[in-house]
């Protein structure tokens, strides 16, 4: 797995990926899906973000298939000021919109799945 022994070379490695007109459309998104499931973004990863998350060909991918919903990407957007300067943004408010939602239906998800596994326990206690 080349990401876990340099993520520079992960990345170099992906946009080769992405860059190839040789390399077919579907087996692209396999750069983005590794990409998302990273938990904790090193710099090279946040460079990279910071970098194309306004690419006018790959941005629109990288915001639906790796920030969208992903609190440590959206994270990276908020402290390098990027969703302020996307709000103020008439074109670009939208981004910050669905990024906000995106990160609040996942919460709520979440909240609503771990109170019903709670629940579940709960009702399993009081049978035993």
């Amino acid at each position: 797995n080349i990401l876990e022994y340099d993520s520079a070379d992960f990345i170099r490695a992906g946009e080769a990926i992405l860059l190839s007109d040789s390399i077919r459309y579907y087996v692209k998104f396999v750069f983005y899906e590794i990409l998302g499931q990273i938990l904790e973004p090193d710099e090279n990863i946040i460079q990279y973000i910071i970098e194309n998350c306004e690419n006018k060909v790959y941005g629109k991918y990288l915001l639906n298939n790796v920030i969208y919903s992903k609190k440590q990407y959206v994270s990276i957007l908020r402290n390098h000021g990027i969703l302020d300067r996307w709000y103020q943004d008439i074109d670009k408010k939208e981004n910050v919109s669905m990024i906000l939602t995106k990160n609040l239906l996942r919460w709520v998800d979440m909240l609503y799945v771990n109170s019903i596994y709670n629940m579940g326990s709960l009702i399993i206690l009081c049978f035993v």
